[in-house]
């Protein structure tokens, strides 16, 4: 993953290709079963009523789309992946994963508020 390092600040930077790789290692875990579920994360599906294994699936399958990404310490770190609508009657869900070498985590999901969100359900709206 690490392609350059600029200056004394040891900061790596990253391409777009990394990031795609980073997208496909999140998908590969989903599709071996290594993540973990924050309880917070567990509790919202169920509160929710946001079936877990279906968002499961749809990340292991690569059906989602990136709708933001935190960087810390020159990576992409924290993800929000909208994942789509399980009913044709429901906004689309999305799911913050928490990303490192050494393990994927899921940390919240949610349906999207179309008051927060555009209507295309990716981008949010501007506040002010």
């Amino acid at each position: 993953m690490v392609r350059q390092l600029t200056g004394n600040e040891g900061r790596v930077q990253i391409g777009l290709t990394d990031l795609s790789s980073i997208l496909e290692a999140i998908s590969d875990r989903f599709k071996r079963g290594e993540i973990d579920w924050s309880y917070h994360a567990r509790e919202r599906f169920r509160t929710r009523e946001i079936n877990r294994w279906w968002v499961k699936g749809q990340i292991a399958d690569k059906r989602f789309i990136l709708v933001e990404f935190i960087w810390r310490y020159g990576l992409p770190t924290h993800l929000t992946l909208s994942v789509g609508k399980p009913l044709p009657n429901r906004p689309p869900v999305h799911v913050r994963i928490e990303h490192t070498e050494e393990k994927t985590r899921v940390v919240t999901v949610y349906w999207v508020d179309y008051n927060k969100f555009e209507n295309d359900g990716l981008t949010r709206k501007r506040e002010g």
